[in-house]
């Protein structure tokens, strides 16, 4: 019984620091206080050090001997790399499902967006990030390649770590987002791959602009 409250104390606390860290509440290069966060949580340090060691697999933190567990501060490279490796993935998946998305799931992608529109404060603009990561997640998932999915986990990581950098402002994006989905409901596999394509062409671009103002200010504040 005891070992069965270990496990679920250690899945409260893992999607609790996984939350910490989404909201930046732990930024990247953070040193994370194993007794200060275990009392924050409520927990003891056996279900804890259960939680950094997943989150730790997951790639969300990292742990070094006689220094302990980080935030994991992943390079301007790392970021690009895995953002590249999304946008073939989502093209693949979008050239998969075009010619035969059907009209509910058309509906469930336009429904993520209902609702949006301006003027934009910052409630708005944050539940329209939400919802940007909810849209391209889900049309991962409509892949029938079973792998695609596992990946998703590692593209959060791009959002999570520069989050701020990479989610473009609503007033460009929500545009686009609309002519995916009707390319899509159009069955237009050439389109739709057009506009994916361009879509993350011009989030990458905004991802390393951000990544690059982020290292400069930093550069400057050791000096």
């Amino acid at each position: 019984m005891r070992r069965n409250n270990e496990i679920d104390l250690a899945s409260v606390a893992y999607e609790k620091i996984k939350q910490m860290i989404v909201e930046h509440e732990l930024q990247p290069g953070d040193k994370i206080q194993q007794g200060v966060l275990a009392k924050k949580l409520g927990v003891s340090r056996t279900p804890l050090i259960t939680a950094l060691n997943r989150l730790k697999s997951e790639k969300f933190v990292e742990y070094e001997l006689n220094k302990g567990y980080t935030v994991r501060r992943f390079s301007l490279k790392e970021l690009v790399d895995i953002w590249t490796l999304r946008t073939a993935i989502e093209r693949m998946v979008v050239e998969e499902i075009a010619d035969k998305i059907s009209d509910k799931e058309i509906k469930s992608l336009r429904q993520i967006f209902a609702g949006f529109a301006p003027p934009w404060d910052d409630k708005k603009y944050s539940e329209y990030t939400r919802a940007d990561r909810k849209f391209h997640n889900e049309l991962l998932k409509m892949s029938s390649n079973s792998f695609v999915p596992q990946f998703i986990q590692l593209f959060d990581i791009v959002r999570w770590s520069y989050q701020d950098g990479l989610v473009r402002f609503p007033e460009e994006t929500l545009a686009e987002h609309h002519r995916i989905i009707d390319a899509l409901e159009a069955h237009d596999v050439e389109k739709v791959v057009e506009l994916i394509t361009e879509h993350h062409k011009k989030s990458k671009e905004s991802l390393e602009f951000a990544l690059r103002q982020f290292v400069n200010i930093s550069k400057e504040l050791k000096q």
